[in-house]
């Protein structure tokens, strides 16, 4: 049986500060000093989430080896969402980080903790990387988003709280009048509930998306590409680690810029090297989350991911939008981020020493899989 939370203006956000880890309380008595020692620093990320590959790719690669300074140790924070990689930056326990613009906004807004920026956007989509709505399989066929929305209304829907989702969800409850009963779960057991037809629907991010529809588990109904709410994955970094490891930061920007090279240009290699840090699904499903295309129904597109690197004018109107919209629930006590959250002197240094412009390159859905499982 699973726990409904009450979704009323009053009780929301106290789950979705309850969802970022350890209390307020308990959080303003950390001494917010860097814990990262002199050539060595922590990255967080969660592997099942397509924006961070990159890690995945620039590890095993040598990436890092090739553009940070000699004597570097990189350090692994993983995770299976980003709220509690929030927790760790607020530590002081992780220097670098992986969030879609929720937490990044949660993170950076807190700044009589610990004090975050936002250095790049490594991924930006129209809708298709995280704001996307799958229905069981036994659902009805939707002939277009508004047809999925009004069977949705009444229905019981999964999300993970505190995510880039829940954001989405809270999106269409406003700007759709969607009507459902909500449920917050992992990633994991909202594709066995959908598996078990005890839930409707869900919300999930890509590469789970890919796992639940290439196994007929569940179907895409809905992405966030028909009203331009894009998806975002963000790196951010600890200010203190910026100014203490300058060049380590700029070298790991350095190899991200490549790593997302190899991405566009290797496909089925980059499926090869990422299927070994996710052995829970297999290469066809991987393959999907990046390289696949979902249906024309649902408001996709053929362009999956774009990396951007730098925070444009796209970018900051989002991170604006973002944080009122937190400010009017009570998620964070401001209604603008803090000056200098946006730090795009480090990417913009990066971009000029390699002679690249944004955005870097774009990833367009292929026409086929060459993966058979």
């Amino acid at each position: 049986m699973v726990n409904k939370s009450n979704r009323s203006r009053w009780t929301r956000p106290q789950a979705l500060v309850a969802a970022l880890g350890v209390a307020l309380a308990s959080w303003l008595t950390m001494v917010p000093t860097a814990m990262a020692q002199a050539n060595s620093f922590t990255v967080g990320y969660f592997p099942s989430w397509v924006g961070a590959w990159p890690v995945i790719i620039a590890k095993k690669t040598g990436l890092y080896t090739k553009h940070l300074p000699p004597g570097t140790t990189v350090n692994y924070d993983l995770q299976v969402v980003g709220p509690p990689i929030v927790n760790n930056m607020l530590a002081g326990k992780t220097d670098i980080g992986y969030f879609a613009d929720f937490p990044a906004i949660v993170a950076s807004t807190k700044r009589n903790i610990q004090d975050i920026r936002v250095v790049a956007t490594n991924s930006w989509s129209a809708g298709q990387l995280c704001r996307i709505i799958l229905v069981r399989s036994d659902a009805p066929e939707f002939g277009s988003t508004k047809e999925a929305l009004n069977w949705l209304n009444g229905k019981t829907v999964a999300l993970t709280k505190g995510t880039c989702m829940d954001r989405f969800w809270s999106f269409l409850e406003e700007k759709e009048g969607v009507k459902a009963e909500i449920v917050y779960q992992s990633p994991e057991v909202i594709a066995t509930n959908l598996r078990a037809k005890k839930v409707d629907a869900g919300l999930l991010f890509q590469a789970h998306v890919a796992q639940i529809t290439t196994r007929g588990i569940a179907r895409v109904a809905v992405t966030g590409t028909p009203w331009g709410f894009a998806d975002v994955a963000f790196i951010v970094m600890r200010k203190g680690f910026i100014d203490s490891q300058r060049a380590a930061a700029k070298g790991f920007l350095k190899a991200e810029i490549e790593a997302l090279r190899f991405m566009a240009a290797q496909p089925e290699e980059t499926i090869k090297i990422v299927s070994e840090e996710l052995p829970g699904f297999t290469k066809r499903e991987l393959w999907n989350a990046l390289y696949g295309r979902m249906p024309a129904a649902a408001g996709a597109t053929d362009v999956n991911f774009i990396a951007k690197m730098a925070i444009d004018d796209e970018v900051k109107k989002l991170m604006a939008d973002g944080v009122k919209f937190l400010h009017e629930r009570k998620i964070v006590n401001v209604d603008t981020l803090p000056e200098g959250t946006l730090y795009d002197e480090l990417i913009n240094e990066v971009m000029r020493e390699m002679k690249i412009t944004p955005p870097l390159l774009t990833i367009k859905a292929l026409a086929s899989n060459p993966y058979k499982d």
